[in-house]
């Protein structure tokens, strides 16, 4: 990506990031930081739509048990792949 600075409103600077290429997915995406960190992001795909993901009560750095990322398939399910 190509990272153009836009503008700085309420803390919040926002920067572009333009795809290098034209098969990507995301043509353009929008992001907003302050100092606590990323607060949102617009990505604009191939297909003119447009995602708006904000960012809020973030916690970083937290400890997380290993049993939340297990997966157990319900019974009389295939599961396919590695």
């Amino acid at each position: 990506f190509h990272v153009l600075p836009l503008d700085e409103h309420d803390g919040v600077y926002r920067l572009k990031l333009q795809s290098k290429t034209k098969e990507a997915d995301f043509g353009e995406i929008v992001v907003g930081l302050d100092e606590k960190g990323l607060r949102f992001m617009q990505l604009h795909d191939q297909f003119e739509q447009v995602t708006d993901i904000v960012f809020s009560d973030i916690n970083t750095n937290k400890k997380l048990a290993k049993e939340i990322f297990e997966f157990i398939p319900p019974e009389g399910v295939d599961v396919f792949g590695g």
